[in-house]
């Protein structure tokens, strides 16, 4: 039978704790990816389609007959298709056509 000295054993215990977060550290920053970075943000506040972050261009490429009306919080824009509305803004710098998120308060 081996005995194991109580001094050598907390050292060699903390140790390989140590190494197991660390260990546990470097695959999770493989294996998940890094925090998306917001692109593109139109609030629509104070009546206007400027957009308050743009990593392509937040000015519109085009805006036709809309409206402005009450949102679920401050103001919103109101697109129809009996009106013609339109409003694009540039794909390039601002969306990532292979993956990400679109989101949107929708009254219809």
């Amino acid at each position: 039978m081996q005995t194991i000295h109580t001094d050598h054993s907390r050292f060699a215990v903390s140790r390989m704790v140590g190494r197991l977060a660390a260990l546990t550290t470097l695959l999770l920053s493989l294996v998940l990816p890094a925090r998306a970075e917001l692109l593109f943000h139109a609030t629509f506040e104070g009546d206007s389609t400027e957009a308050v972050v743009a990593k392509g261009g937040g000015t519109p490429l085009d805006a036709k007959h809309i409206e402005w009306t009450d949102g679920v919080r401050g103001r919103g824009v109101r697109l129809t298709v009996a009106k013609g509305s339109l409003l694009s803004y540039a794909q390039t710098g601002n969306v990532v056509q292979e993956r990400g998120t679109v989101s949107l308060w929708a009254k219809c």
